[in-house]
């Protein structure tokens, strides 16, 4: 297919207005539709009188474009322009502005050696099956590959063998416990026990009931400890310890409750002063009151009495 050339200021054009307005339009039409047909024939720009009839034209419309200067005649004086047939017509300077017979055919041979070069790689690819994507060159197939395949490596199984617990040793009196009790925080003390030997005796027991205590376990048995030292009796304390030790339990305070058979007094800041009932001793005096108000209520009132029994 070959192209016909168009410049944009071609309707502007002084030659093309100098055509009568009521026959320009049909002017330019025949001069366009006769550049294509010639474009398509490689006739360089010579059109034949049976073409501008078979376009839709006459003698009367190219007639104006030989009068514009767009076309020439058989007879002209134009240089660069040859002459055409007789009954004929051919485009003013044609080559200088749409490729001539021997540029189209010239492109039409190269185009072809290029697909045949192409069509013969292809070929030779798919005989020798292997495609170079590189140079887009045929190679030959190498007998082994050109990568070699990493090594195979044995997945390692974990072990399951249940590691044993590490022994806890108890610290000494007034030595704190690897726990973290609390910043800038020393353990309480009592006697011979503290927090720290409260932690060990609780570690140890549950060492040796198979279970190991994660770092926020002891922690939190730590804290505990140090308030439950402030106003409960140690030996009791370290008891509660391993006896929650034993059973798995971090909280010490239920088994001294079992202990001492009363509510354990945690340090909240301030002891009671001297002299005054903690505040276990207030509350069971407290629903010691309470017992008594609703016996004598029920005692005035015979519809309560039924009610409370």
């Amino acid at each position: 297919m070959t192209w016909f050339r168009v410049d944009d200021t071609f309707t502007t054009h002084p030659k093309v207005r100098s055509i009568p307005r009521a026959q320009r339009l049909a002017a330019k039409g025949l001069w366009m539709s006769c550049g294509a047909w010639s474009a398509q024939q490689l006739t360089d720009g010579v059109i034949t009188g049976d073409a501008v009839e078979d376009e839709g034209g006459d003698h009367v419309l190219a007639k104006l474009l030989v009068e514009a200067g767009l076309w020439h005649t058989e007879g002209h004086d134009c240089p660069r322009c040859p002459q055409p047939p007789i009954g004929g017509y051919v485009f003013h300077d044609w080559p200088v502005y749409q490729r001539t017979r021997e540029q189209v055919l010239a492109a039409r041979r190269a185009t072809a050696e290029r697909v045949t070069r192409f069509r013969e790689r292809k070929a030779a690819q798919i005989r020798n099956g292997v495609t170079n994507g590189v140079t887009d060159t045929a190679v030959t197939a190498l007998p082994t590959a050109l990568v070699t395949p990493p090594p195979k490596v044995k997945r390692q199984t974990q072990s399951k063998t249940k590691t044993a617990p590490t022994e806890q040793v108890p610290r000494g009196t007034g030595e704190q416990d690897a726990l973290d009790l609390g910043p800038g925080a020393t353990p309480a003390t009592s006697g011979d026990v503290n927090a720290g030997t409260v932690v060990a005796a609780w570690v140890d027991a549950c060492t040796r009931n198979g279970v190991t205590p994660s770092t926020a376990q002891r922690a939190q048995v730590g804290r505990m400890a140090r308030e439950l030292l402030i106003n409960n009796d140690p030996r009791l304390v370290l008891e509660a310890a391993t006896v929650a030790g034993t059973k798995g339990f971090a909280s010490i305070d239920r088994e001294l409750t079992a202990l001492n058979g009363r509510t354990p007094s945690r340090a909240r800041g301030t002891m009671a002063p001297e002299g005054h009932p903690t505040v276990p001793t207030r509350i069971r005096t407290l629903q010691a009151s309470i017992a008594a108000l609703e016996q004598r209520r029920a005692q005035a009132d015979p519809a309560t009495k039924e009610i409370t029994q």
